[in-house]
This record gives structure tokens, C-alpha cells and sequence, in this order.
């Protein structure tokens, strides 16, 4: 019956064919235009990104582009034809729902909010920003159809998903330039050019205290009920509640925050943030590009890869597992200057010791059997490309627990079966090195609910 049961599990593993995903920062593209002004993707995964000129009107067009299911669609999805002056913010809800700001030919138009409700095939222009105006932020609520825009004149509101405006300032200075936005809970919350303001479903904006004197808050990123700020002089603020003040967390010294997300998986297992600055103090970080495990007070370089991290001004991702997919757009200000990173990056895995193996190993989970998660060590002994993967017992892939460039050492990680049945798994540890495969080994655990 045991011989039975391996020659199963054999056949099982002849059938499975693991190709290692692209590790690092990769490019994806180059467009035409000086950079990217934004990006987002969507509940699919799908990604859009808004582009802006270079010596409008006799160089390079602005534009609206996306990659949908994994492949781009090179000509842009601009809301109007012919050369365009820029595409400054971008929104997406859903599968298929997505907003632009969107400033064709300025001799002949204003920018203009546009909606989509078909991933950018069609077009339809809600709102028009006026003479001397900019739509710099938009923001849609998940969970209703409130849809928030940020202008130099203060906030507009839609409670229809964007169809029509309506001006929602009352408590806000005027004239107040609105770069973020977001929601949390029952609250709203605006990055001005006038400090950081917040507003009640039922109250006015009334101003966030804890931002330092001349400092002025650009992003906006949430996890829970807690919320963070980057802003103008590198500094990151944390808010332990929708109503709590602002507490400076970390500084990054004479930087501007260009742009900041947070990103955690449906169970709360884990909060990462990735973080974009410019012009920032390369000899104590490294250049322009971040990623904080441990609640945004402290940094480590997240940049290789990229062609010049310090021109990094737009970020986003979405979460599988413990798998996060981030994208990456820079902004040359030259001819091409729009360049497209992506990168696929595991949590959760920890490294034990840095002290060089005389082998690779493969160890035996514990506990084991599990119930309902349970740690999994390995060793390489020199830096390579590192795959660990689990599959059921028909040898289908469910979870992959690493994925990415790691240096010589002893490491960790963890496997979550909460989601699984009962029963015989395996897990695959594969090494890949410029000679090609180097280490590949399958070891059995057993989950009992």
C-alpha cells in the first residue's frame, strides 16, 4: 500500500512543470511622454497608468494605458484622439470601472474627469476642472458609489460613481490644492497644500494636527483603522485611529514623498509598504525606492533593478496569498521617458543567519503534522534565485511561500493551511544560479484539522 501511494505521488510530480517567475525589479516597457503621473490597478490585477507629455505640443503625447490580462495594449486608451497634454490621476473600483484626469489640447479644452465603465474601451466626460484648474487626485469609495475628486479649488464629490459633482469644502480652507485622498471607515481624508484634513460622513473638514510646521502631506495610505501620511520633506506620519493626531514615525532627510502604499493580505497576516522619494540622502538608504515590514518606521533599499530609482514617481500592486505583485513608473522628463517596472515579492519568509552553508538543505516542517500553519527552513550556500512552492496532494501548486533572489544562508518561512483540507501536501524547494538549476528537493507534511 506504501508503494502504492509513492508511485502516485511520483507520477503526480513527473506532471508538474514549475517555471521561476521573473525576480527583482523587471521592465516591462517604454512609452513615449516625459514619465508617469499615476498608476492603479484593479480587482483583476489589471494595470492602468496615466502618462504626461514631453515639450507639448511639438514632442511626445500624454496618455492613458493599461495591461490587461497580462499583456499591454501599446496604443494608449486616451479619452480623445491626437496629441494630448496630460493624463494626471487615475481610479479604479472593481473589475471593470476606472476614472481619469485628462487634459487633451489645452488651446481648445479644460481638464476633464473622464469615466469608464468597460477598462477604458469607451469614454464618457463627467466633470470639467475650469479655467486655471487641475484634477490632481480621485478617489473612489468601495463600498458605495461616492467618488471624490481633488482639485486647486478644494474637493468635488459624486454619489452617483462620477457621473455629476457637487463642491464638498465646507471647513476647508479655500483654494485649497488637493493632492490624496482617501477613505477609511465612515471618514474622508484630503492631502492639501493647507495641512491634512479629515471630515465625518455628518461633519465638516476640520483640520489633522501633527504635521510639522512647513511641512505639507502629499499621500495617503491605510491598513485597518489606521492611517499614513507622506509628505513634501520625507517625513511619514501615523494615525492609530480615524480620529487620533498624526505622529511622526520616520524622516527621510530632505526628500519628497512621491508616492506610498501599503499592502497586507485578506487575513491581516501581514502589512508591507513600499515607498518612492525624491531627491533623497543616498549615502544612508540608497536611491529613491523602499519597503517597511514593520509599521513604516523604518526603511530598507527595494531599488534593483530599476534604471534610476530616484525618477521612481508612481507605485501600486495587488496581494495573492502572501504573493504581492508591484508595479513601478518612472518619470525621466525626456524623450521616452516612461518606463514600467514590475515585481513579484513574497512576505513573510526570515532569515535566520546570514553565515554561509557548506550545502543546500531542504528541512522537515514542524510542527508536523500541523494544524493550522507550520514553519519550513531551508539553506542555500550562494546568493541564486529561490522557489518554494507548495502543492496538494494531486500535485496541483496552491501557495507559493518564496519567490525571489535571495543571499547565501539559513531561512525560514511559514505555510498557512486555514483555507485547505485535511491531508498529504508537499512543498518543493528549487535553487536556480546562472548554470541553471542547482538544488530541487520535495519533502511530505500532513495537515490535520
Amino acid at each position: 500500500m506504501q508503494m502504492k501511494i509513492k508511485l502516485i505521488i511520483l507520477f503526480f510530480l513527473l506532471l508538474i512543470n514549475l517555471e521561476l517567475a521573473a525576480q527583482g525589479w523587471q521592465p516591462l516597457i517604454t512609452l513615449q511622454g516625459a514619465g508617469t503621473t499615476a498608476m492603479k490597478v484593479n480587482s483583476v490585477g489589471d494595470l492602468f497608468f496615466t502618462t504626461a507629455s514631453y515639450n507639448y505640443p511639438v514632442g511626445q503625447s500624454a496618455g492613458v494605458y493599461r495591461k490587461v490580462s497580462g499583456s499591454f495594449i501599446i496604443n494608449p486608451i486616451s479619452p480623445s484622439s491626437g496629441k494630448s497634454y496630460n493624463a494626471r490621476a487615475v481610479e479604479t473600483k472593481g473589475s471593470s470601472d476606472v476614472w481619469v484626469s485628462f487634459w487633451g489640447n489645452p488651446s481648445m479644452e479644460q481638464e476633464g474627469l473622464y469615466y469608464s465603465s468597460n477598462k477604458g474601451n469607451t469614454w464618457m466626460n463627467t466633470y470639467s476642472a475650469g479655467s486655471n484648474n487641475n484634477i490632481f487626485s480621485i478617489k473612489a469609495n468601495p463600498n458605495n458609489e461616492d467618488v471624490m475628486i481633488g482639485t486647486r479649488n478644494g474637493v468635488y464629490l459624486s454619489t452617483n460613481n462620477g457621473l455629476t459633482f457637487n463642491p464638498y469644502n465646507t471647513g476647508m480652507a479655500s483654494n485649497s490644492w488637493v493632492y490624496a485622498l482617501d477613505f477609511l471607515l465612515d471618514y474622508a481624508f484630503a492631502a492639501t497644500s493647507n495641512g491634512l484634513y479629515r471630515k465625518s460622513a455628518a461633519g465638516n473638514w476640520e483640520i489633522v494636527s501633527g504635521i510639522l510646521p512647513q511641512d505639507t502631506p502629499k499621500t495617503i495610505t491605510h491598513s485597518g483603522n489606521h492611517y499614513y501620511v507622506g509628505s513634501s520633506k520625507g517625513n511619514i506620519y501615523f494615525a492609530s485611529s480615524v480620529t487620533a493626531v498624526l505622529l511622526s514615525v520616520y524622516s527621510f532627510t530632505s526628500a519628497k514623498i512621491m508616492s506610498m502604499i501599503s499592502m497586507e493580505d485578506s487575513f491581516q497576516n501581514f502589512l508591507e509598504f513600499f515607498l518612492a522619494a525624491k531627491d533623497i540622502n543616498t549615502d544612508l538608504l540608497g536611491p529613491g525606492l523602499y519597503n517597511s515590514h514593520n509599521n513604516a518606521s523604518n526603511w530598507t533599499d527595494f531599488s534593483t533593478g530599476i534604471n534610476d530609482p530616484n525618477n521612481v514617481s508612481a507605485l501600486c500592486g495587488d496581494v495573492n496569498g502572501n504573493n504581492i505583485r508591484l508595479y513601478a513608473g518612472s518619470f525621466d522628463n525626456t524623450t521616452n521617458g516612461v518606463r514600467i517596472y514590475q515585481r513579484d515579492y513574497t512576505v513573510g519568509i526570515i532569515q535566520l543567519s546570514s553565515s554561509v552553508p557548506e550545502n543546500f538543505s531542504l528541512f522537515q516542517n514542524f510542527p508536523n503534522p500541523f494544524n493550522p500553519s507550520t514553519r519550513i527552513r531551508f539553506k542555500i550556500k550562494n546568493n541564486a534565485e529561490v522557489k518554494l512552492t507548495v502543492f496538494n496532494s494531486l500535485g496541483k501548486e496552491i501557495s507559493t511561500l518564496v519567490n525571489e533572489n535571495l543571499i547565501a544562508g539559513s531561512y525560514e518561512t511559514e505555510f498557512n493551511g486555514s483555507e485547505y483540507n485535511s491531508g498529504v501536501y508537499l512543498y518543493k524547494l528549487e535553487v536556480k544560479g546562472n548554470s541553471g538549476t542547482e538544488f530541487n528537493e520535495i519533502k511530505k507534511m500532513i495537515f490535520l484539522k
